[in-house]
């Protein structure tokens, strides 16, 4: 089977967009399916890399933290016309060329809008929050509907109304997390491309931040102040931290997901990747979240299935980082409910429903 990846890209990338492709690439491709990549070649290992259009932020972005999926598209440059076009026309391109037998769209726009160009049928990755009912800048979805009106498509009220052109649609987690109105549409998939182990019971904390809205030197003094000389490891990436030990805080250059499973607690910003490696791991987590659409409903799950804290940014300090981070290690019961929600997506099963997904669909 020959499948065609189109990763969501971003102006600044995200880990959760980067890494969350490269699992599913480096697993199809594990299983011996054909994989093309609409993404810049440095980026991916596996596959043949296809040319795909590069976003850059517009020139007035928004100040607050994106309220959407629309307003998170127009701050990294995904959503103006100028770029949907160049992607668009790139990826039709690759598809007349290498004749795919289906897209798996990541979270790029102009996947859906080149299946439908095409006919080629389009499995998409997405999550309920992106269809929750919110308001926005009207200017954030501006050039999509241009985009549309282009290729003399109908306009779009919010930007999930384009997922009526895809044939299948699947999300990674439960419905205890992540709940769909639609959810007979939806094929739900615990795990991605494997089960890792637990997370251990010793004292190793680690504190994981890809976008949280503070400067390096400023989060550098939080996290000395709050636990150098503890007496438990803490390991620390985020970007911009300077590597080396101090004491017990170890800082590290780059994100190793792969020793996750060390962990006793996870301490993170809401990244959709490391809340669902911690999740798979068993790892009670204090969410940090900046109030942006997705940051918040992962602190939001969190709480309410009684597997972590959550602490706004704003109100982030020694005492309210230390707080959250104390409490859910007071009480087993973060952990037990952590351990129940793994059982629960092992029984969803994990690459092979993927590759059924695409079998099933493809064209």
């Amino acid at each position: 089977m020959k499948v065609f990846i189109v990763p969501a890209l971003h102006a600044k990338e995200d880990i959760s967009d980067r890494f969350t492709a490269r699992d599913i690439i480096d697993f199809l491709a594990g299983q011996g399916q054909e994989v093309f990549v609409s993404a810049p070649e440095e980026m991916f290992k596996q596959g043949i890399a296809c040319e795909c259009a590069r976003p850059a932020g517009p020139l007035f972005a928004l100040k607050h933290a994106p309220r959407s999926p629309e307003e998170e598209l127009y701050n990294t440059g995904t959503a103006s016309r100028k770029y949907l076009r160049s992607d668009t026309e790139k990826i039709v391109s690759a598809l007349k060329k290498y004749q795919p037998d289906v897209i798996l769209d990541l979270g790029r726009v102009s996947a859906l809008i080149a299946a439908r160009l095409t006919g080629i049928p389009v499995v998409s990755l997405v999550s309920g929050n992106m269809f929750r009912s919110r308001s926005f800048d009207s200017k954030a979805l501006r050039g999509v509907n241009e985009t549309l009106s282009s290729y003399k498509f109908e306009q779009v009220f919010r930007v999930t109304d384009l997922y009526a052109y895809a044939d299948s649609l699947f999300t990674l987690g439960p419905a205890s997390l992540d709940p769909f109105a639609e959810e007979e549409r939806l094929v739900r998939i615990g795990y991605l491309p494997y089960l890792p182990e637990t997370g251990s019971k010793t004292d190793k904390v680690f504190i994981l931040f890809n976008k949280l809205p503070m400067s390096a030197g400023r989060l550098n003094t939080l996290l000395s102040d709050t636990f150098k000389g503890a007496p438990y490891p803490i390991e620390i990436w985020y970007p911009g931290c300077d590597i080396g030990r101090d004491q017990n805080l170890h800082y590290t250059s780059t994100l190793r997901i792969s020793r996750l499973s060390e962990a006793r607690a996870v301490i993170h910003d809401g990244s959709e990747y490391i809340f669902r490696q911690s999740t798979l791991r068993a790892i009670p987590q204090v969410i940090v979240h900046d109030g942006s659409w997705n940051t918040s409903r992962n602190a939001a799950s969190l709480s309410r299935s009684g597997f972590g804290a959550s602490v706004p940014a704003e109100d982030l300090s020694v005492q309210t980082l230390y707080e959250g981070y104390r409490r859910i290690l007071a009480s087993d019961s973060y952990r037990t409910n952590a351990g129940i929600l793994r059982e629960e997506v092992i029984r969803m099963g994990g690459g092979e429903v993927l590759l059924d997904l695409l079998s099933r669909t493809r064209k």
